[in-house]
């Protein structure tokens, strides 16, 4: 096996969905924490293109988790509203 490190700011969530849209089902890693880093362990190792197309991946996970947190009050402020209109209109 291979390994391939990367830091532990990113969560567990952004480096998992980074290796389910870098690597295929049948190829997919063993990630495990460290104390400083994720590990990403690939039996078949890691080409320069695959590990370019990782770091792309994680860094587009980890702007959609930025997004996420600074909307969520928003959506559930959309979610709350859409509820309460649609009991209204309901209820008469």
């Amino acid at each position: 096996m291979v390994d391939y490190k990367i830091s532990v700011e990113y969560t567990e969530w952004v480096v998992r969905q980074a290796c389910a849209w870098t690597f295929q089902s049948a190829d997919f890693p063993k990630v495990s924490l460290e104390e400083k880093s994720w590990v990403v362990s690939l039996a078949s190792g890691f080409d320069e293109a695959t590990i370019h197309l990782l770091e792309r991946n994680l860094n587009e996970f980890r702007l959609r988790e930025i997004i996420d947190v600074q909307t969520a009050g928003l959506r559930m402020k959309i979610v709350t509203h859409s509820l309460e209109n649609t009991y209204k209109n309901i209820k008469g």
